[in-house]
C-alpha cells in the first residue's frame, strides 16, 4: 500500500493539475513489479480508507489530515 501512495504522491507533484491518472499510477506500480489488477483493488481499498480520493474520474490525490 505504501508503494501505491508513493506512486500518487509523485505523481501528483510532477502533474500541473495535481492529480495522479489510473493509468500512470498503474503503469508505474507494474514497473515496480504489481499486477494491475492488485493495483486496481488498493486503490479502491485506499479510497475507501479516506487515504486517497477522487477528485475527477480517474485522478487521484492523497487525503490530507
Amino acid at each position: 500500500m505504501r508503494t501505491i501512495i508513493d506512486i500518487i504522491q509523485r505523481l501528483s507533484n510532477e502533474a500541473k493539475d495535481g492529480n495522479a491518472t489510473r493509468g500512470d499510477i498503474i503503469r508505474e506500480a507494474e514497473i515496480d513489479g504489481l499486477e494491475s489488477g492488485k493495483v486496481e483493488e488498493a486503490l479502491d481499498r485506499l479510497k475507501r480508507q479516506g487515504q486517497i480520493y477522487e477528485p475527477a474520474h480517474g485522478k487521484y490525490k492523497i487525503t490530507e489530515y
